[in-house]
């Protein structure tokens, strides 16, 4: 019987780090795609951890069903005997409840850590397109429910390409992500200000009709138009063009931003460093 119970112990524990080894494998793998090699590799070190706690439990069950072969070294009473067995079974489900916790927290960590990377700009650390247009749904929602504003700035580098042949794409890098700060700090908690894509960004603004939101693409061209950033002792200064819309009845989020962007393509075309509001019509 004890052989039998040591048996079965050891498949279900087998079972389990294996199981454990293959979703760490996969963790690693989606983290390597991710381009996320610390996170994949601490998921491979966590593999190693396994393997060393399957042997150690292995050792421990050889150690136990040895014992029971064995003459006692020291006899026990019989109630002493039952003290020291029930403490062992809570010992023991105690360190199953840690282990659970534990790795539970591995898990919600790891989710929220994923969750980030599939939302976020590695570079600014802005909403990438994929949330903003999540968030975008979620007003259009609203708006629909209540009657509420909602309206779009889209604004771009203006000359940046130029920054990057000129300077260098490190220095590009900086001028993005100053432009992703000075968004941020000119907008409300309540907007969201993305990456829209290369040198463009997108900015929700929800309860927030055509004459508000031009007046926050103005102080957002003002804020940018601020903006050095220092290549060695030479500085480049940098502006943004910017073009707001807002979403009519019955339209689609394409559509209100399809107007942003013309809006600030006729930005471009009359001098750029400038706030043009959609055409109505």
């Amino acid at each position: 019987m004890a052989r039998h119970t040591g048996r079965s112990y050891w498949q279900a524990l087998t079972r389990a780090a294996l199981a454990a080894a293959l979703v760490h494998l996969a963790f690693s793998a989606v983290f390597f795609a991710l381009h996320a090699p610390l996170m994949a590799w601490a998921n491979l070190g966590s593999i190693g951890k396994l393997l060393l706690g399957v042997l150690l439990a292995g050792f421990y069950i050889g150690l136990d069903a040895y014992s029971r072969l064995q003459p006692p070294v020291s006899p026990i009473a019989a109630d002493a005997l039952d003290l020291v067995r029930y403490f062992n079974i809570a010992a023991t489900l105690a360190l199953l409840a840690y282990l659970a916790h534990y790795y539970f927290g591995a898990v919600l960590r790891a989710e929220r850590r994923l969750h980030n990377l599939a939302t976020t700009d590695s570079l600014t650390g802005l909403a990438n397109r994929r949330r903003v247009m999540q968030v975008a749904a979620q007003q259009l929602g609203r708006r629909r429910r209540d009657g509420t504003p909602l309206s779009f700035m889209l604004g771009d580098v203006d000359h940046f390409k130029a920054v990057n042949d000129r300077h260098g794409h490190d220095t590009g890098d900086r001028v993005l992500i100053k432009v992703a700060g000075t968004l941020k700090a000119a907008t409300r908690e309540a907007d969201t200000v993305s990456r829209w894509c290369g040198e463009e960004f997108l900015v929700v603004l929800p309860e927030t009709d055509l004459a508000t939101a031009l007046k926050v693409a103005e102080r957002v061209r003002e804020s940018v138009r601020q903006v050095v950033v220092m290549r060695g002792s030479q500085a480049v200064n940098v502006t943004i063009t910017l073009g707001v819309s807002s979403l009519r009845g019955g339209e689609s989020l394409d559509d209100a931003i399809a107007r942003a962007d013309a809006a600030m393509y006729q930005g471009k075309v009359d001098g750029r460093n400038r706030s043009v509001a959609e055409t109505l019509h």
